[in-house]
């Protein structure tokens, strides 16, 4: 009797600890797969630079045709200096011109985007389903990685001069586990041109709401590319074949060459002859699945 009932204890107490242990092997399986791919850096109340969109064909040389009266070969080389000093100054003085009336188209939408600062933009692309920046959670610009890479994105939007299309030029920061050196990346992204007549008004009704989620659509994209090719880049070197790329700035297009990347919904991404990463409009959402679990992770 009393064996039986050692048995029936030894027995309980085997289930007991076999259940405990498949709970922690559950609760460990479960924390894996709810980990974040990636962190979002965030500038603390910074805010986000928006700029027209500036055409430097227009910029000049302005001193092309100057003559060089020296008396010897010290003189002319005195004079050729004193040229380029003055003509630098020139082209940057026009330059800093050119910018200021390209500016012009911008003022409205930084009006709009007055509080709308980096972290809500951060916020809006971790709230956006289907990008490899979902749920991310937002972290100190100075967070140390520790099981996922953190990303400080710094993000600036253009507005075309008929303000028909956005351009987002970000610098990527990318700092990983174990890694002392982070790596940087330039991103390019451009939305799909609006229809031609009161773009603006489309952009900035309803206090810009439009225009601050095509801002964060544009990062979310601009981060799965840079992303793609951070892991690509530890696993290959290989260049792809150079294509001719081209897409639209609003009304204007623009011709790249380029190297295709791994693409998304929506989206095509390429690595210039710059060595910037480019994002560009597919034109169709054909083909958008949900994220494989090998891109989750």
């Amino acid at each position: 009797m009393k064996l039986a009932s050692l048995l029936r204890v030894g027995g309980l107490a085997a289930l007991l600890a076999s259940h405990a242990a498949l709970t922690q092997a559950q609760q460990a399986q479960q924390a894996t797969a709810g980990a974040p791919t990636l962190s979002l850096g965030v500038q603390a109340d910074a805010a986000i630079p928006i700029k027209g969109v500036v055409n430097m064909d227009a910029a000049g040389g302005g001193a092309g045709g100057m003559m060089y009266p020296a008396p010897n070969l010290i003189g002319l080389m005195v004079a050729v200096a004193t040229h380029g000093v003055l003509a630098d100054s020139a082209q940057r003085a026009e330059r800093a011109r050119i910018e200021a009336e390209a500016d012009k188209v911008a003022v409205s939408y930084r009006a709009a985007s007055a509080g709308f600062r980096h972290q809500h933009l951060l916020q809006s692309v971790s709230a956006m389903p289907g990008s490899l920046a979902s749920g991310a959670p937002l972290v100190s610009a100075t967070h140390v990685p520790q099981d996922h890479p953190v990303l400080l994105a710094s993000p600036v939007y253009s507005v075309s001069q008929d303000e028909r299309g956005l351009v987002l030029d970000a610098a990527m920061e990318w700092r990983r586990p174990g890694q002392t050196e982070p790596v940087t990346m330039q991103a390019r992204a451009v939305t799909q041109p609006l229809e031609a007549g009161d773009a603006g008004k489309a952009w900035l009704q309803e206090g810009g709401a439009r225009f601050r989620q095509e801002a964060a659509t544009l990062l979310a994209h601009a981060i799965d590319a840079s992303f793609r090719q951070l892991s690509a880049s530890s696993a290959t070197s290989s260049a792809a074949e150079q294509q001719t790329v081209r897409y639209w700035v609003g009304g204007t297009k623009r011709i790249e060459r380029a190297a295709p990347l791994p693409s998304g919904c929506g989206y095509r991404a390429y690595r210039t002859l710059r060595g910037e990463i480019l994002v560009v409009p597919s034109g169709t959402t054909d083909g958008c699945q949900p994220l494989a679990a090998s891109e989750q992770r």
